[in-house]
């Protein structure tokens, strides 16, 4: 009696030990530790966020080209402050977004102690033939001691933007700005866009920057990549 109890616990044991190994073979290998390679760029690009000092979304600018009402305006902070300018500012504006028509999507730094002077010499950058490698500043002779990033996306719809920036720090040796897309829609929805086509530049105060060489990233949240670089030279004057 006792062994044919023990025979049958023992055969119990082994069905629902085969059955386990049955599933365990069927079932796809994964790793607790295991991370895609998106999700890896993504957290490394959030990690990256926390390294240097935050820039302050509401003193960013954001200026585009829309008909001639809007030369010589740009945008401040997410509400969108309109913020007109007149005089060289205003000229240097309208300077821009002539040349941006032909000129490729890019960041890079120039001086300026404020917006004013930060357009003058953005200006110049956009004006510039060859390599820069040095930020340009209002003028030849201006001494501006403070610093802009602009990201120039190239052109596209308004509305919904292609790319909203959603932060900016800055730490020794480099400047990372990152941005999202839209978000995507469930399926069966469909998204309203405009038909028009303006400029999508961005203006980023960054105070003051120690002399050396920048390493200039904008970065996509959604995948973690490297949309855009750049490596500029901070001299000491």
């Amino acid at each position: 009696m006792l062994a044919s109890v023990f025979r049958s616990a023992l055969f119990g044991c082994c069905i629902a030990l085969s059955s386990a190994v049955a599933i365990w073979i069927g079932m796809p290998f994964s790793s607790p530790v295991a991370v895609g390679v998106k999700d890896a760029k993504v957290t490394k690009a959030r990690s990256d966020e926390k390294m240097g000092e935050a820039i302050s979304p509401e003193s960013m600018y954001f200026g585009v080209l829309a008909g001639r009402k809007s030369f010589g305006v740009l945008y401040k902070g997410p509400k969108r402050i309109r913020v007109d300018f007149v005089g060289f500012s205003g000229d240097a504006l309208l300077n821009i977004y002539k040349v941006a028509k032909i000129a490729d999507p890019q960041v890079f730094l120039v001086r300026g102690n404020d917006i004013q002077t930060a357009i003058q010499a953005a200006s110049r950058h956009f004006n510039a033939t060859g390599k820069v490698d040095v930020p340009f500043s209002s003028s030849k002779e201006a001494k501006d001691r403070e610093f802009w990033l602009l990201v120039y996306f190239g052109q596209a719809r308004s509305e919904p933007p292609p790319w909203t920036i959603t932060s900016a720090v800055k730490g020794e040796g480099f400047v990372k700005v990152a941005f999202e897309p839209p978000p995507k829609l469930p399926k069966g929805f469909v998204r309203r866009v405009t038909l028009d086509l303006i400029h999508h530049l961005h203006w980023i105060p960054l105070g003051g920057l120690s002399p050396g060489r920048y390493t200039l990233q904008v970065i996509d949240m959604t995948s973690g990549d490297v949309y855009m670089s750049r490596k500029m030279l901070v001299s000491e004057d």
